[in-house]
């Protein structure tokens, strides 16, 4: 990006450079050739006796020589006003810069404050993810050795806010994670998320003090979620337990909860993003490398976090459009109605595909699913347009996406790491449809399973 800026600095010099040139000749010719063309004419050879001639030579040259000094003077007034301008944005820029190493530095801070258990940092952040593994898994398997009468309070919950029973279960277990089992307070007495989560909290500290143990030298990792499939099976069956030997060691309790360490966390995270992506003046390609900053110093389980972190609604956040002011056209009744028609035209290959999906898995109406994302993609048009950029095609199909889409804060998300539950390649199908298309990767490394995409 510096190398065009000082390429497009050389040029200008160089235009600027040849139009000097260029009246300094002019003025050059006039001086020395008018007076001799004069002379010349009246056949005279001695300038005392040429008053008359002197006051036609300056008569005849001296508005020339007016109009040259005004343009030039112009000329100096104009590369100051444009070395004034390059100079603000030079500063605004480096101020930007400034902030954004700060805010860098205060995130490395954030994530060394982290702690569950004896384990600190990164290496706790790793902790965390295995143990919203092992609460998914344990909300699976209650949920579907639940009877009827229970299970209906989980379905209704899916059917409410429009999830599928797999995204249901990692939001269930990311909001126990985050706020343990206090989570159902923020529903009435009598609603039913309210006994849905109170019947789970319950369930899993049963589980919780029949089938595992505190101790300092408890962790969370593959080994402990190794031993969970048999602690349930026996606390499921109500078989008698072996011995201490079989029980999970914990370090702390399951549903202890980490809002007052992941919250700041997350929240001081996704300023940073908004920090960039709001950012005016700059390229989205300038955007994306300030946030390959911000992704190098996550690491890949940062990242797997930050995924199922975002499935909730206090992480929905990082899935809206964010774009800088200074890319958007005013928003009039016939941009949101161009919006509203060529919005749900442009991904039509999208919503198909979903229709297709909750087709296959759960047996709904094709037709009907389809109109229902059509509907829903018409109704969000109205409220915030997407068709109101001044940039090009080029940009214009990453701007669409969320934040995590966008700058692909989850491109590293480890092979090694069997993502559970929800996985990114159905959330964002359409998302790394569209990478692909544009012959970019959506992970680095992870090769993801495209349902119904076809093959290039």
């Amino acid at each position: 990006m510096l190398i065009d800026k000082d390429l497009r600095l050389d040029i200008s010099d160089c235009f600027w450079l040849l139009y000097a040139s260029k009246y300094i000749i002019t003025v050059v010719f006039l001086c020395k050739y008018v007076p001799d063309y004069y002379l010349e004419k009246y056949q005279t050879s001695t300038y005392m006796v040429s008053g008359q001639i002197g006051d036609i030579v300056g008569g005849t040259t001296g508005p020339i020589i007016a109009i040259i000094a005004a343009y030039l003077t112009f000329l100096a007034f104009w590369m100051q006003y444009k070395a004034n301008r390059q100079q603000r944005e030079d500063i605004s820029l480096e101020r930007f810069e400034n902030n954004l190493y700060e805010m860098l530095h205060l995130h490395r801070e954030n994530l060394f404050d982290l702690s569950c258990g004896h384990s600190s940092g990164r290496n706790a952040v790793l902790a965390f993810c295995y143990k919203l593994k092992i609460l998914y898994y344990l909300i699976d398997s209650i949920i579907e050795l639940w009877p009827d009468t229970d299970k209906k309070l989980f379905l209704f919950y899916c059917d409410k806010y429009n999830y599928s029973q797999s995204e249901a279960k990692n939001i269930i277990a990311s909001n126990l994670l985050f706020y343990g089992a206090n989570f159902s307070y923020s529903y009435d007495d009598k609603s039913d998320e309210r006994r849905l989560y109170d019947k789970l909290s319950r369930v899993i500290e049963n589980f919780e003090s029949d089938r595992t143990k505190i101790s300092d030298k408890g962790c969370y990792d593959e080994h402990t979620f190794s031993l969970l499939s048999e602690n349930i099976s026996q606390f499921i069956n109500e078989e008698l337990t072996l011995g201490e030997v079989d029980k999970m060691v914990l370090p702390d309790s399951l549903l202890c909860g980490y809002n007052e360490k992941l919250g700041v966390y997350y929240r001081h995270l996704y300023q940073i993003a908004k920090f960039v992506a709001l950012k005016e003046g700059i390229s989205e390609q300038t955007r994306y490398q300030y946030m390959r900053l911000l992704r190098s110093q996550l690491s890949d389980y940062e990242q797997v976090l930050l995924y199922y972190n975002s499935l909730t609604k206090i992480g929905e956040a990082w899935d809206e459009c964010l774009i800088a002011n200074d890319l958007k056209y005013k928003c009039k009744l016939w941009v949101k109605i161009r919006s509203c028609i060529y919005r749900p035209i442009q991904d039509w290959h999208k919503y198909e595909l979903l229709a297709v999906k909750a087709h296959r898995e759960a047996g709904k109406n094709k037709c009907k699913s389809l109109i229902k994302h059509l509907l829903q993609s018409m109704r969000e048009e109205w409220k915030n347009p997407s068709f109101v950029l001044k940039i090009g095609p080029e940009e214009n199909w990453k701007c669409q996406m969320g934040l995590i889409a966008r700058f692909r804060l989850i491109k590293n998300i480890p092979v090694s790491f069997n993502m559970f539950g929800y996985i990114p390649e159905t959330k964002y199908l359409y998302e790394i449809i569209a990478y692909k298309n544009h012959n970019e990767r959506f992970f680095e490394a992870k090769e993801p399973i495209i349902f119904g995409a076809s093959k290039k």
